[in-house]
C-alpha cells in the first residue's frame, strides 16, 4: 500500500507502518514534528468519500433503485465490496491491506466472549447492532437486484458487516463537506 500511495503522490515524511505481528499494526512518526508540520498530504483522489461511492456502478445502482440508505457508511461499505471484488481495482493495494477480521470488537466475539458479558448491557448493545446492519442490508438487497447481484460473491451479511465496520473505526475526517476514508489515516486508529 505504501508504494500504492507514493505512485498516487501521497506524501508521509515523517510517518512510518509498524508491523507487531499479523494482527496488529501502528502508524509512527519517524523524527521529533514541530508544531503546524503537515505530517500526511494525500491527493483527494486517492481518498475514498462518499460522494465518490454513490457515483460508483453500484453506488448508482443503489441511488436508482427504491432502496433507502440509512448510514452514510452503507454508500462506503457498497464500494469497498464493489472493489473488493474487482481483481483490477485501482483501490486493490489500499484494500488487501485492511484487516480480515475485527475478532477484538464486541460484534464479533464468540459465545464464550460473551458469556463473559453477562449481565451487562453490552450484549443487548451488541445484538441491537447487529440488527441495525441487517436491517440495512437487507434494505438494500431487497431493492437493488446490483447489489444481489454482487452478493451471490461477496455480499453476503458477514462481508457487509466488515465493509461497513471499516468507515465507523476510520477517522472521521471532514473534507470538502463529505465523509471520507484516508488510506493511509484509517490506520493510526485501526489498531
Amino acid at each position: 500500500m505504501l508504494a500504492w500511495l507514493k505512485a498516487g503522490q501521497a506524501r508521509f515524511p515523517t510517518l512510518s507502518l509498524k508491523y507487531y505481528s499479523v494482527d496488529y499494526r501502528g502508524v509512527h512518526l519517524n523524527r521529533r514534528v514541530e508544531r503546524d508540520t503537515c505530517v500526511l498530504e494525500v491527493p483527494l483522489d486517492m481518498i475514498m468519500t462518499t460522494a465518490k461511492a454513490k457515483q460508483c456502478e453500484l453506488g448508482l445502482a443503489i441511488s436508482n433503485s427504491r432502496a433507502q440508505v440509512h448510514s452514510s457508511h452503507s454508500w462506503l461499505a457498497a464500494m469497498l465490496l464493489q472493489e473488493r471484488a474487482n481483481p483490477n481495482s485501482k483501490w486493490k493495494p489500499y484494500i488487501d491491506c485492511l484487516p480480515r477480521h475485527y475478532r477484538n470488537m464486541p460484534l464479533f466475539f464468540d459465545q464464550d466472549e460473551l458469556d463473559e458479558l453477562k449481565g451487562s448491557l453490552t450484549i443487548e448493545m451488541i445484538e441491537n447492532r447487529k440488527i441495525s446492519m441487517k436491517y440495512e442490508y437487507d434494505a438494500i438487497a431487497k431493492h437493488c437486484p446490483e447489489f444481489a447481484k454482487y452478493r451471490l460473491v461477496y455480499f453476503h451479511f458477514s462481508p457487509f458487516i466488515w465493509s461497513l465496520i471499516f468507515p465507523s473505526l476510520s477517522l472521521s475526517l471532514s473534507l470538502a463537506m463529505c465523509e471520507c476514508v484516508c488510506n493511509y489515516i484509517v490506520l493510526m486508529n485501526m489498531y
